[in-house]
């Protein structure tokens, strides 16, 4: 390893890490402390106070990258003399011969074209080219790992490739309520392709969202990239993330911003937040588009995805709140939606009361609109059957109330109730 100012060899003290050994395998660590720097290698075997003796580093098996920190003397530097140095935060990354990757030399401004394929040991030759300045491509396909860089070729030379792979990786949300989406495509691609930069063997680096929102695309070069996440539903959302010297670049958010569905902020009479929601969506004709039991998020949140475009009515209720009925169009802004208390109703119509004739009873508001329930599974509930005449309703929110009840042999009972949370409302319909 050469320092960059000096073109002199650097040493590097090894001790202040567990399981220091020679580095012929493996760095046992930068390992210097305030008594433990970087130097130039001296005449002889050098050792810092106290501590162990310093190693060289092979070039051939590690690569150093850094940057300067600021110069200091050599005070602390035990039994070493010398000039003053620099030191340096150091990062070691291995050198691992890279094989059968393709080698494409294409000229930039010579006619001339040549490919190679790497060995176990991770050298290539690629012969019949003339005097000039060469664009290379490493391509290794299995892998995903690609590299390009530009080489002066004024003679025949041996040339070391250094490629050095890092991971993108971040999580994707949902834009309005945050929450990590799954199964969405998160392709990568260059941010800018430069002058002379071909695509034709550009390797395809794409992942796609674990079930928390995650992804991670490995084998990354240094460079400027784009990535693009996508999803059926949302509009397609991208980030600029930079790979420098092989430093992972992570945490990553890409937030969707939904093309259908909908979004509500759910809160009850008392100003708190439902654990639980129930949704139905309904379709013109009012049977259920779509249905469920959903955990609220931040605010009362919750996040209808799959509901397509359009204005939809909806039936929305909680334990212990009343079932209210409400408009939405999808996609928007969230709707607010505030769950009042339940109240409960008794119908009774004595005329049924032995009798084996079937019977149900509606509920409207004065002016008419039915009120529509949450049943088992969360099915939306318009009508109420009765037993021995008799039926309870205990969703109704608090106001007044009309009640229409049809018998299967024709005859009906109808009359009017105001429901409140203190106490359960009683409504006897007799015969007129």
């Amino acid at each position: 390893i050469v320092g960059a100012a000096t073109g002199q060899p650097l040493t590097v003290f090894t001790g202040g890490l567990s399981g220091s050994v020679p580095l012929n395998g493996g760095p046992s660590g930068t390992g210097y402390t305030d008594n433990q720097m970087p130097n130039r290698v001296a005449s002889e075997p050098c050792q810092a106070s106290g501590g162990l003796p310093e190693q060289v580093i092979n070039p051939k098996a590690y690569t150093l990258n850094g940057f300067q920190l600021g110069k200091i003397g050599t005070a602390r530097r035990g039994d070493c003399d010398g000039p003053a140095y620099f030191q340096t935060d150091l990062a070691f990354y291995k050198n691992i011969p890279l094989r059968g990757t393709t080698i494409f030399a294409q000229g930039t401004d010579v006619d001339r074209t040549g490919w190679s394929r790497t060995d176990e040991a991770g050298t290539f030759r690629i012969e019949g080219l003339e005097k000039g300045t060469y664009r290379l491509e490493l391509r290794q396909w299995e892998t995903g790992v690609s590299h390009d860089e530009t080489v002066d070729l004024p003679a025949s030379r041996e040339i070391v490739v250094r490629v050095a792979t890092a991971r993108i990786a971040g999580i994707a949300r949902d834009a309005l309520d945050r929450k990590p989406l799954s199964g969405v495509s998160v392709a990568l691609a260059r941010a800018t392709g430069g002058e002379g930069t071909s695509r034709d063997f550009e390797m395809e680096r794409a992942a796609t969202t674990d079930l928390a929102g995650r992804f991670e695309i490995g084998n990354v070069p240094d460079g400027s990239w784009r990535v693009t996440a996508s999803r059926q539903g949302y509009a397609a959302a991208s980030a600029d993330a930079e790979v420098v010297n092989g430093h992972d670049a992570e945490a990553l958010i890409l937030d969707l911003d939904p093309t259908e569905g909908l979004m509500l902020e759910v809160r009850l009479a008392s100003g708190r937040q439902p654990d639980q929601v129930q949704v139905a969506v309904l379709d013109p004709t009012g049977a259920p588009l779509t249905s469920g039991t959903f955990a609220s998020g931040e605010g009362g949140s919750v996040r209808l995805s799959t509901v397509p475009a359009g204005m939809w009515d909806l039936i929305v209720g909680a334990g212990g709140s009343a079932a209210v009925g409400l408009r939405a169009t999808a996609p928007g802004p969230p709707v607010p939606v505030m769950l009042p208390p339940a109240c409960r109703m008794e119908v009774i119509v004595p005329e049924l009361a032995s009798s084996s004739v079937a019977a149900w009873a509606t509920v409207s508001t004065p002016d008419g609109r039915p009120f529509r329930a949450l049943g088992w599974g969360t099915d939306p509930v318009s009508r109420w059957r009765l037993s021995a005449g008799r039926v309870e309703l205990d969703s109704l929110p608090p106001g007044s109330w009309r009640v229409r009840v049809e018998a299967s042999d024709g005859r009906s009972w109808a009359g009017e109730t105001t429901a409140a949370p203190a106490a359960q409302a009683t409504l006897r319909l007799e015969g007129r």
